[in-house]
């Protein structure tokens, strides 16, 4: 497959969240792509004087622990498919376990992928397999203000203030399926009334895209969005659901937690 091909598998994912097919197809692609690359670590497989595991003499040859001595490493490709597989495969057992169907062999298996997914990880590689912190840092965000869940080899669901998530939420929404949404503050967002012959509308602060929430569009939002039998939160401009006007900004398919204004 060429790269468009790759494109079109992650589109698939993005509009499917819920659906693993796309996934797997994807970790499929990535074996197929999988190659061996040079290691960077070492010199045809040894390391001079670096050794700081072992108790040998500094300036003496050893062997690489990061390719073993081969001086050769996977792309990180296989490992990011097989990634992927284990935590469509956790995600499985998971649902089946909170059902209460989950059968004995299912909770051994469960906690063998466990154990793989933590080795994967921390250990195989994890820049090539989940290479998602140094992304965010070349997005400006703190990879330690978010706390990421991931869900089939994608971030699922983020915590962060609010600021970060009003100016970064549509990059990290086009790259991962995004699915809940944590804000530790409460965004400030804006009414502005109508005014010559225009239609008022709400904005948030310091927005990038300065994407504007008409108030047609937030009564469509309350009657999508918000809990049944709770009042109608669209009573006031001043007083609007910021969730609702989240869920209008940033669109659908996204539960929003914001803690109180």
């Amino acid at each position: 497959m060429t790269d468009p091909d790759e494109a079109a598998l992650l589109a698939a994912i993005i509009a499917a969240p819920a659906d693993d097919t796309p996934r797997l197809v994807y970790a499929d692609w990535l074996q197929e792509q999988a190659a061996d690359a040079t290691c960077g670590e070492c010199d045809a497989g040894r390391v001079f004087g670096r050794d700081v595991q072992s108790l040998r003499p500094a300036g003496a040859w050893h062997t690489c622990r990061r390719c073993g001595g081969s001086g050769r490493l996977s792309d990180g490709r296989a490992g990011r498919a097989e990634f992927i597989r284990v935590q469509c495969e956790l995600a499985a057992l998971n649902d089946r376990h909170r059902r209460g169907d989950a059968t004995p062999a299912d909770a051994e298996r469960l906690e063998a992928l466990r154990r793989r997914e933590g080795q994967l990880t921390m250990t195989v590689y994890p820049r090539e397999i989940w290479p998602t912190f140094d992304w965010l840092r070349g997005l400006g965000i703190n990879p330690d203000a978010c706390t990421l869940d991931s869900r089939g080899g994608w971030i699922a669901a983020v915590t962060c203030d609010a600021a970060v998530w009003i100016a970064h939420g549509d990059a990290i929404r086009a790259r991962h399926p995004v699915t809940a949404v944590r804000l530790t503050t409460a965004p400030e967002v804006g009414w502005v009334p109508p005014a010559h012959g225009r239609d008022g509308y709400f904005a948030f602060a310091r927005d990038p895209a300065a994407r504007r929430i008409t108030w047609a569009e937030y009564r469509a939002g309350c009657a999508a969005h918000a809990p049944p039998g709770e009042p109608d939160p669209s009573a006031s401009e001043y007083n609007p659901d910021v969730g609702v006007l989240l869920a209008c900004r940033f669109g659908g398919g996204v539960a929003f937690e914001v803690p109180p204004g």
